[in-house]
């Protein structure tokens, strides 16, 4: 499962090994290699680095990015939240060689990962061509406050680009659905453990860091006046269907309801890519999720959840949900057929509320301990508040944190 003697070249500095190019990358007719910042896209969880490569004749360079570990505090971050799968993620044939992956996910050329230490380095082909979805919910998003979205293509429209997004993620929850290779071959893939009926301790740890971040968050001076009742009340319940050993039971008794299947982990449109098809009027085009750190097994329709309260501003996320909803299960079911049972609108829609309501609180007690007041704390709680206003009108219908 991990490999340490593999997570290789230290890239704290900007030089690698020709020889470990030319062995482990395949090239054999490498004459130099230069590795160089990635613009600004290091930081919390990992740094990204562009890895130059030039070979013998007179062709371009070959370019590559390199996302791995260089300091002591990422690598806590990375083997507490188990980060480094991106690494056994992209190093395992069964997901690399699945067609349905393959057209969505980065090619990797070399991934390793140590799920003990942290570790990872990641070589995977430089998708920096292509434009990060988020530009598309426009300036008065959160996420696209303090940088141009001037790059956005006229003829591509939000709706458009949200569709092709949660048609590629229903793809992945088809082609994955209850597929028991993946609890028996992928010890690494989140919750797998939790499927299984086993990881109950770490559940409740990671149940009562949610409790502990929120009491933290309650307790800032600085956010006294930001919170709206409905929402604390749905927290609240929320937190407490985590508690001792009822909610471990009510856990596994969702768990055992849903169909699950593979997930991305962190699907929101920061990590999807638009680019642009191959042709001679330039239009059309494709979406490609990045970081799979946090890959693992679970409810698909959650994930269309979090990828709306993410970005979204509420007007626009009432505009367009159930046109999303409807393409997300018309795609899941086109592509289930022969593998799986069908999935009800009524099912999605539930999912879509209620799981991502909770992978949301997860994120907002993790983010409103920390993060400043304006504008980190108020976008993200009114985001998840206009959520919950609209979609959960008794507090009660709450699930424990998805994390």
């Amino acid at each position: 499962m991990s490999c340490p003697d593999e997570v290789a070249p230290s890239l704290s500095s900007t030089v690698m090994s020709l020889e470990w190019v030319k062995e482990k990358l395949g090239i054999p007719d490498a004459l130099g290699v230069k590795v160089s910042a990635f613009g600004d896209h290091s930081g919390m969880f990992a740094s990204l680095f562009r890895l130059k490569i030039v070979k013998k004749g007179d062709g371009a360079p070959c370019v590559f990015v390199c996302k791995t570990i260089v300091d002591k505090g990422q690598l806590q971050i990375s083997a507490r939240l188990g980060l480094s799968r991106e690494g056994l993620f992209g190093s395992e044939t069964a997901f690399q060689r699945n067609d349905t992956i393959r057209a969505c996910a980065p090619v990797y050329l070399y991934a390793r990962g140590n799920m003990e230490s942290g570790e990872k380095l990641v070589i995977m082909e430089d998708l920096s061509e292509g434009i990060e979805t988020g530009k598309w919910f426009g300036g008065s998003s959160y996420h696209n406050m303090k940088r141009s979205i001037e790059d956005v293509p006229s003829d591509v429209g939000l709706l458009e680009i949200v569709r092709k997004s949660v048609c590629v993620l229903a793809g992945i929850h088809a082609e994955f659905v209850c597929q028991r290779h993946l609890l028996l071959s992928f010890e690494w893939l989140n919750a797998v453990d939790w499927v299984c009926g086993k990881g109950r301790e770490r559940w409740e740890r990671d149940q009562e860091t949610c409790r502990e971040h929120w009491r933290t968050a309650r307790g800032r001076e600085e956010l006294r006046d930001l919170w709206d009742d409905h929402l604390v009340a749905c927290v609240e319940a929320s937190l407490k269907k985590g508690e001792g050993e009822k909610g471990w039971e009510e856990f596994q008794r969702e768990l055992g309801s849903l169909p699950w299947t593979l997930m991305h982990g962190d699907f929101h449109p920061g990590n999807v890519l638009f680019l642009r098809e191959s042709g001679r009027d330039g239009r059309g085009g494709h979406v490609r999720i990045l970081d799979w750190e946090m890959v693992g097994v679970g409810s698909g329709p959650e994930e269309v959840g979090q990828y709306m309260i993410s970005h979204a501003l509420p007007e626009t996320r009432r505009g367009i949900e159930e046109e999303v909803l409807r393409a997300y299960l018309d795609e899941y079911n086109r592509k289930v057929e022969g593998k799986g049972e069908r999935l009800s609108m009524e099912f999605v829609r539930r999912e879509y509320v209620l799981g991502g309501s909770a992978k949301w609180v997860f994120f907002l007690c993790w983010m409103l301990r920390r993060l400043p007041l304006e504008p980190d704390c108020r976008f993200f709680h009114d985001q998840l508040k206009a959520f919950l206003r609209d979609h959960v009108e008794d507090p009660r219908m709450m699930v424990a944190p998805r994390v």
